[in-house]
């Protein structure tokens, strides 16, 4: 008996063969690398009094579906967007873009207590927010645009009910050097403090 394998075996052993050895050759190519952004802001103002016995509570914040993927979106045209499979947020948009208000607003001074959803603390203030825009607008090559959009809603507790102190939107368009996702990144971080100083103004102007 014949130890020859057929000739259609054989054919199909090689076919699956020279992709396999394929894969272990190095073809002197870099992998493709997903590079990851944070926000990290610097409030450089001078600290306020606080409120006294004042605990503010900040809540995970929402945002909308269109802008809840972590890789970044371009717009570029004026009906079309594209993602960016290689620049993504470090966490997702929403918990990255909540943690700094709610650092930046620690950083205040309003507050004598600023804390998450998680404590247990009895708040006497309530921040939601909501992210209505969060992409880069390059439709316009000459003039790429990083675009943020946040809605904050401050609750103070009266009583066994929540009034609302500020409901407001917020929206940012900031002028980029290029269109590239670190130019962008630098942007939001200018939006993002641009609106918290906004709000925080404005908080100064209410009987907190």
């Amino acid at each position: 008996m014949s130890n020859r394998l057929p000739s259609a075996l054989l054919r199909a052993l090689i076919v699956v063969a020279i992709p396999v050895l394929a894969g272990c050759i190095s073809t002197g190519r870099p992998p493709s690398i997903q590079t990851q952004y944070g926000l990290d802001l610097l409030r450089n103002a001078p600290r306020e009094t606080a409120v006294p016995g004042s605990v503010l509570k900040t809540r995970y914040f929402t945002i909308s579906p269109r802008f809840k993927k972590s890789t970044f979106l371009y717009k570029v045209s004026p009906v079309t967007y594209s993602g960016d499979y290689y620049s993504e947020f470090l966490v997702s948009p929403n918990a990255l873009i909540a943690e700094q208000v709610h650092l930046w607003l620690a950083n205040s001074g309003l507050f004598e207590h600023v804390v998450d959803a998680n404590s247990y603390m009895n708040e006497t203030h309530y921040l939601e927010g909501d992210i209505l825009a969060l992409y880069g607008d390059f439709s316009k090559k000459e003039q790429p645009i990083a675009v943020l959009e946040l809605g904050l809603l401050m609750l103070k507790r009266q009583g066994n009910a929540l009034e609302p102190l500020i409901q407001k939107r917020y929206l940012k368009n900031i002028p980029l050097v290029r269109p590239s996702a670190p130019a962008l990144v630098e942007g939001w971080k200018e939006a993002l403090s641009q609106i918290l100083a906004e709000f925080e103004a404005d908080l100064q102007r209410t009987q907190l």
